[in-house]
């Protein structure tokens, strides 16, 4: 099971994300650096935690539109492998990844979430190379910007779809329990994905808190964990990221 730090990025600055609430996050305080800067978070986690893939989320695009390419090229320079998501819309924003230099080699996937991208519908592997599918759900309720899917599809249907269609890795994340360490409410919906869809490679998180959360992600089957607050806190380290991978081993 890989796990992937995630970095929540607004104003050039990784912000501390609880509960899907926004409009409240405030810059993150870790227990590994003094710095909000990205690329200064990105390097100590490197350095302390042993992790080389990374998950970011660049509010700026997925509430305002507006991409913070010049933090994102930033990133993308660093040795390691990023999956972002920036809110992209359509398939032509996505592709900015390409204009903007950051997508040059196999480092950096973009992630088109349902709840920013409008064309899910139509989508296929073949339109951007096989990218990232995030579902996005809050307290359990699928979260969609396609005006072509219903509001009250439940996740499992659309997912079906996906995998349907060809799509072989999706990430599944409630925003409601980001930050919240109340444990990782979405390991029930990933057991019932892989019961119907074996092949898939599922990524997930939102309320880590303790190793057993790790253990408990482990055992469900998850490919891989989005890990924040329990990172910056210092409730998981290295130690604990490598146990679980003498578990696999």
């Amino acid at each position: 099971m890989d796990i992937y730090p995630v970095l929540d990025l607004r104003g050039g600055q990784v912000v501390h994300a609880v509960a899907g609430q926004r409009h409240r996050y405030q810059p993150v305080q870790s227990c590994l650096t003094g710095s909000t800067d990205p690329v200064d978070l990105l390097k100590v986690m490197q350095d302390r935690l042993g992790l080389n893939q990374f998950y970011v989320a660049d509010l700026d695009g997925i509430q305002n539109n507006a991409p913070d390419w010049k933090t994102l090229v930033r990133l993308s320079q660093l040795s390691a492998t990023l999956l972002i998501d920036a809110g992209f819309r359509q398939i032509d924003d996505a592709r900015r990844l390409q204009s903007q230099g950051l997508i040059s080699d196999a480092g950096v996937r973009p992630i088109l979430g349902t709840e920013s991208f409008e064309y899910l519908h139509t989508l296929t592997p073949e339109d951007f190379d096989n990218p990232v599918i995030s579902v996005d759900l809050r307290a359990g309720q699928l979260q969609v910007a396609d005006p072509a899917i219903a509001r009250s599809v439940e996740p499992l249907e659309l997912i079906r779809m996906l995998a349907d269609r060809g799509f072989q890795e999706l990430i599944v994340l409630d925003v409601a329990a980001v930050g919240t360490g109340q444990g990782i409410p979405t390991l029930p919906l990933i057991r019932s994905i892989q019961s119907m869809h074996a092949g898939l490679r599922i990524v997930s998180g939102g309320g880590v808190r303790s190793e057993q959360c790790l253990r408990d992600a482990w055992r469900s089957g998850l490919d891989g964990l989005l890990v924040a607050s329990a990172i910056h806190s210092g409730s998981l380290g290295r130690a604990e990221f490598e146990r679980i991978r003498q578990l696999e081993s």
